[in-house]
């Protein structure tokens, strides 16, 4: 019960943060996608056998504060956010990786991006154009490279004998 009541803080802070904090602060121009780090940080650092229901479950309250706050049409931040704690499920069944590897950090940057296309999508179907496209391009880049940066700082504080090995073929 504690955990989820932490997952709800957890998601309630990164929507508020993404839609009131990160719009004006950019780092060379870019915005790091704070809700699909957190959930992409919570799918690969979480060593547990319900981590792919977990990570729906902080999908969908990630998606429905962004949806509340946000005041685009709602569920779509939701919808957008499933679907990629799908992917991530379904990917973590082909490939069983865990920590820092270079698979992870390219699903991050393509699930940073599917999100951005399929919100805007959703939201501004006619906003779709190459002005757009690019800057998410970047922005999915930025986030990657937070990830990358987050696993790193999280394995440095990680005691050495709960680690495990990096990527496992199934």
């Amino acid at each position: 019960m504690f955990r989820y009541i932490i997952f709800i803080i957890l998601a309630f802070l990164a929507a508020v943060i993404e839609v009131s904090f990160l719009p004006n602060f950019r780092i060379f121009g870019g915005i790091i996608n704070l809700p699909f780090l957190v959930l992409a940080l919570n799918f690969y650092l979480s060593n547990s056998s319900r981590k792919g229901r977990r990570t729906i479950l902080l999908a969908f309250m990630l998606g429905l504060f962004l949806d509340l706050l946000s005041g685009g049409i709602f569920l779509s931040a939701t919808l957008s956010l499933i679907a990629l704690a799908l992917l991530l499920e379904f990917s973590n069944r082909l490939v069983s990786f865990e920590d820092q590897n270079p698979f992870s950090a390219i699903l991050v940057f393509a699930g940073t991006l599917l999100f951005d296309l399929f919100y805007i999508s959703l939201n501004h179907i006619s906003a779709l154009n190459s002005a757009v496209v690019l800057p998410l391009i970047f922005d999915s880049l930025l986030t990657a490279i937070a990830y990358l940066v987050a696993v790193a700082v999280f394995r440095h504080f990680q005691p050495q004998h709960h680690r495990i090995p990096e990527i496992r073929l199934n």
